[in-house]
């Protein structure tokens, strides 16, 4: 069974907006954010086991970890105000650490799952080969590319540049068909 998870770079603020009809408002983009959630817990046979989400408004840095306990959605709302209860810290065992650089978070991220290897994300990437000993942490950018991660390696799902929740559907569904599931079933 693979060992896997997600560090999102965004430049979305880590406090939160007053309600999810705010995710996008004063350039946050918290909304890509919530997609991203949504599409890395919504009922997958095989699940990440992190996603970790560092938000950098350059004044106020933080990484917000999610795992498979917080939960599943269907719907965005749903996520999105999840989000905004975690960014509040009322959700455990959902966490914000704040004041982490960049290279912490990845470090951070690294720990967490024991990731043996780091894959960028990037359409400039070699193409996408998942196994089922995976122990890898992908790193992908929310609506910007993530500052430069040392020692990983780039890999693409496709030569275009695709929504970062369509990116992590696209991984957990490989995963799954590795462990067997079907369309049909």
């Amino acid at each position: 069974m693979p060992i896997y998870g997600f560090l999102v770079y965004s430049m979305g603020s880590c406090s939160p907006p007053p309600s999810p009809y705010a995710l996008a408002s004063q350039g946050r983009r918290l909304d890509i954010v919530a997609r991203i959630l949504l599409a890395a817990f919504n009922k997958w046979p095989v699940r990440p086991r992190i996603l970790a989400i560092y938000l950098d408004n350059n004044d106020r840095k933080c990484l917000v970890l999610f795992d498979e306990r917080c939960g599943s959605w269907i719907f965005e709302k749903e996520a999105a105000t999840f989000l905004i209860r975690v960014l509040r810290s009322t959700s455990p065992p959902c966490r914000v650490v704040e004041g982490l650089e960049w290279k912490e978070a990845v470090e951070e991220a690294i720990a967490v799952i024991g990731a043996e290897k780091v894959v960028v994300l990037s359409e400039k990437g070699d193409p996408l080969r998942p196994s089922a000993n995976d122990r890898v942490l992908y790193v992908l950018g929310s609506d910007v590319d993530p500052p430069p991660v040392k020692r990983a390696w780039e890999a693409s799902i496709g030569p275009y540049s695709y929504l970062a929740s369509h990116v992590v559907a696209y991984i957990n569904y490989a995963y799954s068909r590795l462990a067997g599931y079907r369309k049909e079933q």
